[in-house]
């Protein structure tokens, strides 16, 4: 073979080498940039909350209880809970985070009941209340969601009633007395005069000692004191619904009386909850009817679900709002009201 024949054939080579190189490049970053784009796009949950109850229903401050849930797991994932409770007032108690169930969720797509457990914080007012969780969820394969995670919101109502789980609460209800301050010395007697003709001068009285100082008061809330009162933007006085009788797909009216203390955004959880074992049956969230400031009337009307079966049930509301630069987050919870399905 000449060396003309040699080049040529090396060239050819060459050639085809080189068209697969700048067809692999292309297509290798279409692989990429398309991979990349589905891990962004995809903001599906890996699991879902079915149904969930809190075991009892009805509790007193610092018992322990369980949240019962219904679980189906659709792929492999992590992340974490963050859990807190409100009470009748509103006012928000903070739970321990606690990590995710995926690794006692078996079976893909079947649901299977799942618990947890926490006690109820000392200091809940009496009355309705609620339990919330917002879940932080990533899968194993999607890396853009390890920085960025779809988050899933639930929450299940219970009742404190009054009184406490047996000594549980009763170290944060007294005050602790400071220390008396120790009395001071008595003065020392001045000397008697010298003795001699004359009557000595008398001595004058040693001065009296400074009284000992008053013990430290105990802590603030302990002793008694309260701390300082944040206005909350949203006072329930009030609710009831119209009519308390109904039939599935039948519209009702919410009647709520408020005190409207500051406009802040927000959005309003409103569900149905069934009166035999407490379980939530409908859950909507809707964002908040404006208002303005000083005492409302609002009216909300809403739809009864075609799916909810005949019986005795609660309508139980809460309102969530987000106010000030760091948008500090206010939640009114309304009372059980009661109606029928016929």
């Amino acid at each position: 073979m000449t060396h003309e024949q040699v080049f040529h054939a090396r060239s050819c080579t060459m050639t085809k080498w080189h068209r697969m190189f700048w067809h692999a490049i292309p297509a290798t970053l279409a692989f990429v940039i398309g991979t990349f784009a589905i891990m962004v796009l995809d903001r599906n949950l890996p699991q879902e909350v079915i149904w969930g109850k809190i075991v009892p229903p009805t509790v007193l401050s610092g018992q322990s209880v369980t949240f019962h849930f219904g679980l189906k797991k659709y792929t492999e994932y992590r992340g974490t809970v963050k859990r807190w409770v409100t009470d009748a007032h509103g006012q928000v108690f903070s739970l321990s985070e606690s990590p995710t169930v995926s690794d006692q969720i078996k079976n893909f797509g079947v649901e299977q009941e799942v618990t947890k457990s926490f006690s109820v914080p000392c200091g809940m007012a009496v009355g309705s209340a609620e339990y919330h969780s917002t879940s932080y969820l990533h899968s194993w394969w999607n890396i853009v969601q390890r920085i960025y995670p779809v988050s899933h919101d639930i929450t299940y109502p219970f009742i404190v009633k009054n009184g406490s789980y047996g000594n549980v609460c009763a170290a944060s209800s007294g005050a602790v007395s400071g220390e008396q301050g120790i009395q001071g010395k008595q003065g020392i007697q001045g000397k008697q005069g010298a003795t001699g003709g004359e009557q000595g001068i008398q001595g004058k009285q040693g001065a009296t000692g400074a009284a000992g100082a008053v013990g430290a008061v105990g802590a603030a809330g302990a002793a008694g004191e309260n701390a300082p009162i944040v206005e909350r933007p949203r006072i329930i006085h009030k609710i009831w619904i119209e009519p308390t009788t109904m039939v599935p797909g039948q519209k009702f009216v919410v009647h709520i009386e408020a005190m409207i203390n500051q406009i802040c955004p927000g959005e309003s959880h409103w569900s149905l909850v069934r009166t035999s074992d407490g379980m939530e049956i409908s859950r909507v969230v809707q964002p908040t009817i404006p208002t303005k400031l000083g005492m409302n009337h609002i009216e909300s009307i809403r739809t009864l679900p075609f799916s909810v079966l005949p019986g005795a049930y609660y309508y139980v509301a809460s309102v969530s709002e987000f106010c000030g630069p760091d948008r500090t987050t206010f939640t009114a919870t309304t009372e059980h009201v009661p109606f029928t399905v016929k």
